[in-house]
């Protein structure tokens, strides 16, 4: 009987084991995520549940579509506008990257990286403008019609707000 239970116990174990490899190999085929108990090519990321990406981690990835979902969770996780740089701008997901970064970090400097002729790099722009009343901002939006509109929106935007600060006293 002992034998038995020792012989139980190993196919237990070598069942436990096929389980274990099969759930890793079909998270990371399937839909890229990365088992927990795998180290290799993953970041822990402080308030983020799960495990996040790492470059060398997406590089591995066949599929250009999850790649540029890789790189674009590396770069939301790190908040880095770098690895944007690795995906590739088809459907502008690689300007929407920036986007999110400069948005995330509230850095107007990464608009830049966004193409000149796409029209969210105007956004980008015109967002910080009226998030920071600041209207020297607008001088970077390329599209004349949003140019314009930024520039009435702020000094009317500064004068609401210096309406609701007096009414708050």
């Amino acid at each position: 009987s002992r034998i038995a239970v020792a012989r139980l116990i190993a196919h237990i174990r070598q069942c436990l084991a096929y389980l274990r490899r099969t759930f890793t190999t079909y998270f990371a085929r399937r839909r890229q995520i990365v088992a927990p108990h795998v180290r290799i090519g993953v970041i822990k990321v402080a308030g983020l549940r799960g495990v996040i990406p790492t470059i060398k981690g997406c590089l591995s990835i066949k599929s250009q579509e999850r790649k540029n979902w890789c790189y674009s969770k590396v770069s939301e996780a790190t908040q880095n506008d770098a690895s944007c740089g690795f995906v590739d701008n088809e459907f502008d997901r690689r300007d929407e990257c920036y986007f999110n970064i400069a948005k995330a970090k509230q850095d107007v400097s990464i608009c830049k990286n966004i193409e000149p002729k796409d029209i969210l790099r105007d956004f980008c722009y015109e967002d910080f403008a009226t998030k920071n009343l600041d209207i020297s901002i607008c001088r970077n939006i390329h599209d004349k019609e949003y140019r314009n509109r930024c520039h009435i929106n702020i000094p009317i935007l500064k004068v609401m707000k210096a309406i609701e600060n007096k009414k708050s006293i």
